[in-house]
């Protein structure tokens, strides 16, 4: 006998008849087990709007994944960039490298206020957008 596709098991579990053991395919009654249990109940049922949840948070997260990977553009772009411009700028000239590092270290509490500033910023508006979101769809 040639084996049965999975649509031949399937009508021959809905037509409810009874064949000999060695005429049935040897995952025939795997097939019979899932059969049964997708014929039972559910012993609960979800809220109808659970899908709706379940797609919003996707997105959520999706939509946090790509302003994680842009805050990570937005950091990396600028200390590359200077990273590069102080080795250019040692290259030609480390006397003028010096100076720019001196300055800096002159105003690093002013630099690092600015960064904290900044991670301030993001945050309070990442906490903004959650609040609207919530707002808006309550099921959150």
């Amino acid at each position: 006998m040639k084996p049965l596709s999975d649509e031949e098991i399937q009508k021959l579990l809905e037509s409810g008849k009874v064949f000999p053991e060695e005429k049935l395919p040897a995952d025939y009654h795997l097939y019979q087990k899932v059969f049964k249990a997708l014929q039972a109940e559910p012993e609960f049922n979800l809220p109808d709007h659970f899908s709706d949840r379940v797609v919003q948070r996707v997105r959520r997260q999706k939509a946090l994944r790509k302003n994680v990977s842009y805050q990570l553009l937005l950091v990396l772009t600028p200390v590359l960039g200077i990273i590069l411009g102080f080795a250019v700028m040692a290259y030609i000239n480390m006397p003028l490298v010096l100076r720019w590092f001196g300055f800096l270290w002159q105003v690093k509490w002013l630099v690092l206020a600015c960064m904290i500033f900044y991670i301030f910023i993001q945050i309070s508006d990442q906490l903004v957008k959650r609040q609207v979101l919530h707002r808006s769809h309550p099921f959150f």
